[in-house]
């Protein structure tokens, strides 16, 4: 009889521990995932994108364990990729969050400004100025600002954008995001005072900011040739960040232009022994296909540039540096091959910035609009091409050259039967619209 007792009194001990873990477990999950959030939420209030990227690793690990999700978790997921720009698995957890019980009014916020920030703005009865002057907490006015920025650029509309832009950094002129956006634009129109002048002023609030002081060195270098200058600004990002490539690519180019190919050849060589992206590995063959050039080391410069202008068929440079190797070997008609497509490019590059300076002041000129896209697609970026098409319809949405080229984009780039179709009929009635007298 004790025996039995012994047993049921270990089994009653083993099944409490048992209980007693499980409670635990659980309680620990649930104090680990509402910490969890917390962080979340501070880091999405702190604003920039940075503090976006680690709210998503901090939610994505509170996702992990918590099963079933809680409605807090699943919005906050959907806010966070919302801000990333993953806008279509964010409409499907702010979805989630509402069947799981969030309170439907954020749900339509965070919609709204999903919607804003693909460029479809409903709102536009209301003037940017009136928007953002509503009285609103801090956190939701910075993720207006941000949503709007975003939805101009992404429809191309950058006399709004740079407005948008200019409100938020008068409203907070320490905030690194739309000045760097802002500088961007200036850079893209190849205003380089204005773009170079936006990057100081981060680097004196923000001395350390790898992305501002490389696009300095960037300008320096590129439109105000100023190289030693560069190089020194290029040497500061390496105390920075030691291994970044942006930065090791600007000295290569620096001490190539300051005459010193023996450096740059040597940078470069070492850079081929690290995993590169293609961007990055193509820049590297290039300056390196300039330096053997310089030293008329042929063979291996024609290698390495036919290589570049494979892989990339647009980059300009490359066409008119294989071109002087081609002329360099008496290769006379593949030399002007090149040097036409690198021609042909750099046209199609200042007509389009052409088209974006006029573009800032008369925003609803859709031929413009349907011009740019047509010069990208004819370049091989249908994407790009098809995008900037589609805001000449929000503008015009019966223009009918842009209905005609989408309908051969859908029918042979990209086939969807039924966008093509639907840009087919409306191309066919903007068409008969336009003949009737």
């Amino acid at each position: 009889m004790l025996r039995l007792r012994s047993k049921a009194v270990r089994w009653a001990l083993a099944l409490g521990a048992g209980a007693c873990l499980t409670i635990g477990l659980l309680g620990w999950r649930w104090v680990y995932v509402t910490w969890q959030l917390r962080v979340a939420r501070a880091q999405l209030e702190m604003g920039s994108t940075l503090k976006v990227q680690s709210a998503l690793k901090v939610l994505n690990a509170a996702q992990s364990v918590e099963r079933p999700e809680r409605p807090e978790l699943l919005f906050q997921m959907g806010r966070a990729l919302r801000r990333s720009g993953d806008l279509d698995t964010a409409f499907a957890y702010l979805r989630r969050a509402q069947l799981a019980g969030w309170p439907p009014r954020e749900v339509d916020e965070q919609t709204r400004l999903a919607m804003i920030q693909r460029g479809r703005f409903e709102d536009e009865a209301h003037p940017l100025s009136e928007l953002l002057a509503r009285d609103v907490a801090d956190v939701n006015a910075y993720e207006l600002y941000e949503a709007m920025a975003k939805g101009y650029l992404h429809s191309y509309r950058f006399d709004d954008a740079l407005r948008c832009l200019s409100f938020w950094i008068d409203w907070r002129p320490r905030d690194v995001d739309p000045r760097l956006w802002r500088a961007g634009i200036w850079e893209f129109m190849c205003y380089c005072y204005g773009d170079n002048e936006e990057y100081r002023q981060i680097l004196e609030f923000d001395p350390d900011n790898l992305e501002a002081r490389l696009a300095v060195a960037r300008i320096l270098m590129e439109s105000l040739n100023q190289v030693s200058e560069a190089q020194q600004e290029l040497e500061r990002c390496l105390k920075l960040s030691p291994d970044n490539v942006g930065a090791l690519l600007g000295l290569a180019e620096c001490e190539r232009r300051l005459s010193d190919p023996v450096a740059a050849e040597a940078r470069l060589r070492a850079l081929f022994q690290r995993s590169l992206t293609p961007e990055e590995l193509a820049s590297a063959q290039l300056q390196l296909g300039q330096v053997l050039l310089e030293r008329r080391e042929l063979d291996e410069a024609r290698e390495l540039l036919t290589k570049v202008v494979e892989a990339d068929p647009l980059n300009g440079t490359a066409h008119y540096t294989l071109g002087l190797v081609y002329a360099s070997e008496g290769r006379q008609e593949e030399a002007t091959r090149q040097f036409e497509r690198s021609r042909s490019l750099e046209e199609q590059f200042n007509r389009l910035i052409d088209i974006q300076t006029e573009l800032l002041t008369h925003p609803e000129q859709v031929n413009l609009r349907w011009e740019a896209g047509k010069i990208l697609m004819d370049q091989g970026m249908h994407r790009d091409g098809a995008a900037w098409m589609a805001t000449a319809l929000m503008y015009e949405p019966d223009h009918q050259k842009t209905h005609e080229s989408l309908a051969e984009y859908y029918e042979t780039v990209r086939p969807d039967r039924q966008l093509a179709a639907h840009h087919r009929e409306k191309a066919r009635l903007a068409g008969a619209q336009n003949r009737s007298p």
